[in-house]
């Protein structure tokens, strides 16, 4: 709380600085003084750029300069004071400061924090910011002025965060302005519970993150609940799941095959034992009734399994969208390394994909099945007495009854095969994947 009544003598003013005699009134009486350091302000900027030489290690811009007050040159991050011309306006003394001292120009600048550097005798803030898309300086190589900034290394983030916690760094806001962006850049990877949580979905064998927590080999647990930790547990979930989809497809579709045979080859048999069985229409009307209802089961569950197989890609493809937005800007052309992508799913419903010919086979086979069911069922209920089991029906109606049934068959099938992958695939997953965002609050 501000307090209400003080009073203030000027006990000197610098070039820089003003130091001021404060006297406030006590609660209990009388009055008590404050030595008072006024400062126009600074910032601080914890630049990023990656490294060439590996990909997805992040440099950070190191400077040094000479700190007459502990008597000693210091590694800091790049920094500079708000001048009367930039008032209200630090992200430009932010800009211009990482000029002057590194030569490079940010694309992106994201404010950290403001802090007090010391409430306890200054009014100095310091806005910490975070540069990333750096660009070299026209015409600029390194420093503008050697003499005040006689180094600049760009240093692995890693490094410096470990040179900080040996104390080699000590500067505050170099300390605080790289643990800040060590956390923006993965706010996730050190959210941590209570809990321990099951490392590996899929087997037993220890999985280690490198970014992971300490991990316990005896009962295979991250001892700390992390988010990364469970993204990648989802991960690879989808990605077994999406695996098994697939080999699922393949082994229903080689049963079906199977039952199919076996039901063709059971008519086949009643019609070369027709002559001398009386019930040999009804039990082949039976026996293609059957097999027409198999085939419609396995077909929409083949379509059921493409459809969790596009949900476990979608699932895969959103955390790897996330982590290509997390490292935008540190990782050069981080968009690119990956080829396949929400917009680059492939859709199950195309023509000529292996679902669709999968898909094409099935519902051939159970609309052949249900066609020639109707024509012996019409053949039975017409009691064509000319005709026998073993020669084909003379009436033309048979045919034209079997030959509509087939057609319709085929003809809904291919409706529903439509219909139940009309949401597959690039186009349509990126516009679920949108709604989910928006429906979440999420930006898109």
């Amino acid at each position: 709380m501000q307090p209400q009544h003080y009073s203030d003598e000027e006990v000197y003013r610098g070039s820089l600085i003003r130091v001021l005699r404060r006297t406030l009134p006590v609660p209990s009486g009388g009055r008590t003084e404050f030595d008072v350091v006024e400062h126009p302000g600074a910032v601080a900027i914890v630049a990023l750029r990656a490294d060439p030489a590996q990909a997805g290690v992040p440099l950070v811009a190191l400077v040094q300069q000479e700190r007459p007050a502990i008597n000693r040159r210091t590694w800091e991050i790049p920094a500079g004071l708000v001048n009367a011309a930039e008032d209200g306006q630090p992200e430009e003394t932010a800009r211009r400061e990482l000029r002057e001292e590194t030569g490079y120009e940010a694309g992106t600048l994201r404010l950290l924090v403001r802090t007090h550097t010391s409430p306890g005798f200054t009014n100095e803030t310091i806005a910490l910011y975070l540069a990333t898309d750096l660009r070299p300086t026209s015409g600029q190589s390194g420093p503008q002025d050697p003499a005040e900034i006689s180094g600049v290394a760009w240093t692995p983030l890693a490094d410096a965060l470990a040179r900080c916690q040996s104390g080699e760094i000590d500067d505050s806001k170099t300390v605080l302005g790289l643990l800040l962006a060590r956390d923006a850049l993965a706010p996730a990877t050190d959210t941590t519970g209570g809990a321990a949580m099951p490392f590996s979905p899929i087997g037993p064998e220890p999985i280690q993150s490198p970014a992971a927590g300490q991990h316990d080999p005896a009962t295979n647990t991250d001892q700390t609940l992390r988010l990364e930790s469970m993204m990648l547990a989802e991960f690879n979930y989808a990605n077994s799941t999406a695996y098994q989809a697939l080999d699922d497809r393949g082994r229903m579709f080689g049963i079906y095959l199977a039952i199919a045979s076996v039901m063709a080859g059971g008519v086949g048999a009643l019609y070369e034992l027709g002559d001398r069985s009386a019930h040999s229409e009804v039990i082949a009307a039976a026996l293609l009734l059957l097999a027409g209802f198999i085939g419609l089961i396995f077909f929409f569950k083949i379509v059921r399994i493409r459809q969790a197989f596009d949900d476990s890609l979608l699932t895969m493809n959103v955390i790897k969208e996330h982590y290509i937005s997390a490292f935008k800007g540190i990782v050069p052309a981080v968009e690119e390394i990956f080829r396949w992508r929400i917009e680059s799913m492939p859709s199950g419903r195309r023509f000529g994909s292996l679902t669709f010919l999968v898909y094409f086979a099935i519902s051939v086979i159970d609309s052949l099945a249900l066609g020639l069911a109707a024509v012996v069922i019409t053949e039975l209920v017409t009691n064509d007495a000319n005709t026998d089991f073993v020669h084909l029906p003379t009436n033309s109606l048979t045919y034209i009854i079997g030959f509509g049934v087939l057609i319709a068959a085929l003809l809904l099938q291919g409706i529903a095969y439509q219909v139940m992958l009309w949401n597959t695939g690039g186009d349509q997953s990126a516009k679920r994947a949108a709604k989910r965002a928006h429906d979440l609050g999420l930006p898109a």
